[in-house]
């Protein structure tokens, strides 16, 4: 399990023992706090994903119980929300913006940026089951749910 401490820094927890959560590794998360933790499957190899108040998304791997910082991801706004896209690779992340921009796991590029003509976006979820994703607007009060295909998130432009 994992978790953001009030000290911005990140926690492994082992569930194996509750109710007791022993920390197994603990590491500097962010500049300032984690806002969400994603865990993520790319070719059988875990990976967490968090993004956080300072402007940026993080990818980590987890090897022989260590934490290893892969990338960093530098935004130009605050990510209010992301969810993982399994079936694409591809991380949904919706800013102060009424887009949701899908960018590529492992490299961070912008794959393709989707205009929901939305006042404000602020919660994305990925529904696997639907093959779809949940943003929620907080002016409309208003969830839109987005049906995925693949030409839709892969490609640039809008």
């Amino acid at each position: 399990m994992f978790s953001s401490l009030w000290d911005y820094s990140l926690a492994i927890y082992r569930t194996n023992q509750l109710p007791r959560l022993p920390i197994l590794y603990s590491t500097r998360g962010h500049k300032d706090r984690c806002i969400e933790i994603h865990h993520a499957k790319v070719h059988k190899k875990g990976y967490f994903v968090t993004n956080g108040a300072d402007r940026t998304i993080r990818i980590w791997h987890i090897t022989k119980g260590k934490v290893r910082l892969l990338k960093v991801i530098r935004l130009k706004e605050r990510v209010y929300s992301m969810a993982y896209l399994e079936n694409y690779r591809l991380l949904a992340v919706v800013q102060s913006s009424k887009e949701v921009k899908f960018l590529s796991l492992l490299s961070g590029k912008i794959e393709k940026t989707l205009d929901l003509n939305l006042t404000s976006c602020v919660n994305v979820f990925f529904m696997k089951d639907k093959n779809a994703i949940g943003v929620v607007s907080s002016a409309e009060n208003a969830i839109r749910i987005v049906q995925l295909h693949g030409e839709e998130v892969k490609g640039h432009g809008k």
